[in-house]
């Protein structure tokens, strides 16, 4: 298994990158509303929500009704093995985001408002993005979101807020190239 969980301490445990992925879809807490002290790595969210980012945007909109901005964490133990190494995030989504690895800024996608006017949600399917553990056990992603109501009105169901796996970096940019190449 290259991956475990202990519920108590949410911290997932990556043990090895297997060829197909890694699916980060347990071990997630989101709390609504917006601070910019939720990035850094030693911030306690113990009291926030367990929540499965996979989750349909429609979904998280019924249960966060007033909500416009929210963010996830992820604690992920890394294998000594796996550190100091990069990896190929493979992200999809449909909101605005920014993903923090470790609390710096990896990637922004979109402009992140509460209000409706201001707000570019990204549409991603499967994008492959490098991230790089650092040298040290415990890493952390953050990511802030933005999810205004009247950006999804027009969205078919089965939208999942985001859907993150990891994946070798040599794997992650040939899959998507092969899959993304035109052929006549």
């Amino acid at each position: 298994n290259c991956f475990s969980q202990d519920e108590s301490a949410s911290v997932i445990y990556v043990n090895n990158i297997p060829p197909e992925v890694v699916l980060l879809d347990t071990g997630w807490k989101f709390h609504e509303g917006d601070n910019p002290e939720w990035k850094n790595s030693d911030f306690n969210d113990s009291n926030w929500k367990n929540i499965n980012p996979d989750i349909d945007v429609h979904d998280l909109l019924q249960q966060y009704k007033n909500a416009c901005i929210g963010w996830f964490r992820l604690k992920i133990k890394i294998d000594s093995s796996l550190q100091d190494s990069s990896f190929v995030l493979i992200i999809s989504q449909v909101t605005a985001s920014e993903i923090y690895l470790n609390g710096k800024l990896l990637y922004q996608f979109g402009s992140i408002s509460s209000d409706y006017n201001k707000e570019q949600t990204r549409t991603l399917h499967e994008q492959p993005f490098i991230i790089h553990f650092a040298k040290k056990d415990i890493q952390e992603i953050s990511i802030r979101y933005s999810f205004n109501p009247k950006n999804f009105l027009y969205f078919f169901q089965n939208n999942a807020v985001a859907h993150l796996t990891l994946k070798l970096a040599n794997q992650g940019f040939e899959e998507f190239s092969s899959n993304n190449v035109l052929k006549f």
